[in-house]
């Protein structure tokens, strides 16, 4: 299936924190429309629930950095 149709299924939905491979549920959530077609909306967006998930999310990416570190030798 060419990218653009995959994309255009999924508009509408609700988008989750992604930290350290797993989805995040958030007590507040914003919606964000297309700012060419404004009616359409692209979905609703997880706000940042509180400080532990901002660090939890810079914990992750430095254990990412640091295992693509080792494997660059």
């Amino acid at each position: 299936m060419p990218p653009l149709p995959n994309v255009r299924e999924r508009l509408g939905g609700r988008y989750y924190l992604h930290i350290d491979g797993e989805d995040r549920a958030a007590s507040r959530y914003f919606t964000k429309s297309n700012p060419d077609q404004h009616p359409e909306i692209l979905g609703e967006f997880a706000a940042r629930r509180r400080t532990e998930d901002a660090d939890a999310a810079v914990r992750a990416a430095r254990r990412g950095l640091a295992g693509l570190e080792a494997h660059a030798g």
